[in-house]
């Protein structure tokens, strides 16, 4: 069960000089930092619409949950794409076999939504081209990302009663 409790933020001030944010370049530039920062893992992307020509050549643009594959299958994908218009991505603990998970998410999700999937390390959501927003339940993975970026991590503190008995 993912139950994110820390987020954070990056918009175009944490990718000076650029005056653009979500830029697949950018989304590189995340994912090379990550991989050294996280245990073994696979990414997984859902919702996906962007300009170029990676979101049609692999069939991204679904709600379902689909298998990636490793950094370097996403950082191929990613140098195809000029800038995410929305996405979400997760990196899963472990090398998963599977090639979907049956779970629709959206980028427009509620921000701290618990997700019934083990072993998720960190989602990622490219946001309408306005910043790329981070969730973990790990407060390290996060503040790593906010130390070599300038940002913050924000703690959550809503969940409920009933969120948690889920």
């Amino acid at each position: 069960m993912f139950r994110p409790k820390f987020q954070l933020i990056l918009s175009t001030e944490h990718f000076y000089p650029s005056t653009a944010i979500c830029l697949g370049s950018q989304m590189i530039s995340i994912i090379d930092f990550l991989e050294t920062k996280l245990p073994p893992h696979t990414w997984y992307s859902a919702d996906i619409n962007a300009i170029g020509q990676a979101t049609k050549k692999y069939n991204l643009q679904s709600r379902i949950i689909k298998k990636l594959g490793t950094a370097s299958s996403l950082i191929k994908i990613c140098a195809e794409i000029d800038q995410f218009l929305s996405g979400v991505f997760f990196a899963i603990q472990g090398s998963q076999q599977c090639e979907s998970i049956d779970i629709e998410v959206d980028t427009e999700d509620n921000p701290f939504r618990i997700l019934n999937i083990d072993g998720i390390l960190l989602e990622i959501r490219a946001f309408d081209t306005s910043f790329f927003n981070f969730f973990s339940e790990n407060e390290k993975i996060l503040k790593e990302l906010s130390e070599n970026f300038k940002s913050h991590v924000k703690q959550d503190n809503t969940y409920t009663w009933n969120d948690l008995q889920t």
